[in-house]
């Protein structure tokens, strides 16, 4: 199980204001944690195959602490000079309200059991098909060359979970984009708090437990 130490991004930003959009982060990057890959890359400028490092950012933030974060923006550079501060906006409206459920799926079906650098590169690359090519015609976006054994394969398997998926939301996300300086879209993720189980539940627990106990002593006077 994923565990992430990153501040939770609602708490943060409630103090700001209530439109969501205006809210602004500050984010230095640290590093990345995946693999060299190649892919077609049909948003940026001048299209064509391009290599790149695919997996999760880390950035170190004076508001929220360290975060980690994935690419949602193929056709701008990220800036990894670690001493450039760049000044994100978050943005809600990003992606279509169908595309945003999308990515959500990705994450809650599978973002808690991607740890290593290989499972990471296969989640970036997930992700990227799922924002630029869920019409399977490879024009803006296509996995190419690189990385470790069966990381395409790893990866459309998490697209396959995302499409099953019907569980309960298991993390929040938050795009960050309109970058000062300009810098790649990102999305971050925070982990949903579980919900409590009501009191009439943990009676029901408790009832059960005590049961349990009373059997075991019936069993043991026997």
């Amino acid at each position: 199980m994923k565990i992430l130490k990153v501040m939770s991004f609602v708490a943060m930003l409630a103090p700001i204001g209530a439109a969501a959009n205006a809210a602004t982060v500050d984010a230095n990057y640290q590093g990345v944690s995946g693999e060299a890959l190649t892919i077609y890359n049909g948003v940026k400028s001048n299209p064509g195959n391009q290599g790149v490092i695919a997996g999760e950012f880390s950035f170190s933030s004076t508001a929220l602490g360290n975060f980690a974060a994935y690419c949602v923006d193929l056709a701008t550079s990220l800036i990894t000079n670690s001493t450039t501060t760049v000044n994100y906006t978050v943005k809600e409206n990003m992606f279509s309200a169908n595309t945003i459920s999308n990515v959500q799926r990705l994450f809650d079906a599978n973002y808690a059991e991607v740890d290593t650098k290989a499972e990471r590169a296969s989640f970036q690359l997930a992700l990227w098909e799922m924002l630029y090519d869920m019409d399977f015609t490879d024009n803006n976006f296509a996995y190419v060359s690189g990385g470790s054994a069966g990381v395409w394969d790893r990866a459309d398997s998490y697209l396959a979970a995302a499409g099953d998926y019907t569980g309960r939301k298991l993390w929040n996300l938050t795009f960050l984009g309109d970058a000062d300086p300009r810098s790649q879209g990102v999305v971050t993720m925070t982990e949903v708090a579980p919900v409590p189980l009501p009191a009439a539940g943990l009676l029901l627990l408790g009832g059960l437990g005590g049961l349990g106990v009373i059997a075991r002593r019936r069993k043991s006077a026997a």
